[in-house]
């Protein structure tokens, strides 16, 4: 008698990060928005086309960008902040909050969260 032992593999997307770190973005206090940038424009206008079509929705993720490899993830954003807190504390609550959601959410270990401020709005 043989016993067959099967692997199982479980990958966890990219865009999958990206929604989980956009979402902890957008709920930190001190983020006024998410800052896409010109490619993120252009690949938002084609994919709410295509989710348009396939009558999907999925949580918005323009500016933030994930990359995983081996069981960890990096991951890099541009935020506009609200101008009522120093822009460096929000960045780094920002950084706080993505990696804890990303790891407690995926099971990730998130080795890097790369935050650039784009705007400060008037306070």
């Amino acid at each position: 008698m043989t016993t067959v032992s099967a692997q199982t593999e479980y990958v966890i997307e990219p865009a999958v990060v990206r929604s989980v770190a956009a979402r902890a973005a957008r709920s930190t206090p001190g983020v006024a928005r998410l800052e896409p940038g010109v490619w993120d424009l252009a690949k938002s206008w084609s994919r709410s086309t295509w989710q348009k079509v396939r009558g999907v929705d999925s949580a918005p993720a323009d500016g933030v960008h994930a990359q995983v490899t081996d069981g960890a993830a990096a991951i890099q954003l541009s935020i506009a902040t609200t101008g009522r807190e120093p822009a460096f504390a929000v960045a780094q609550a920002v950084q706080r909050s993505i990696s804890g959601a990303v790891s407690a959410q995926t099971g990730l270990k998130v080795t890097e969260v790369r935050v650039s401020i784009i705007d400060v709005e008037p306070a």
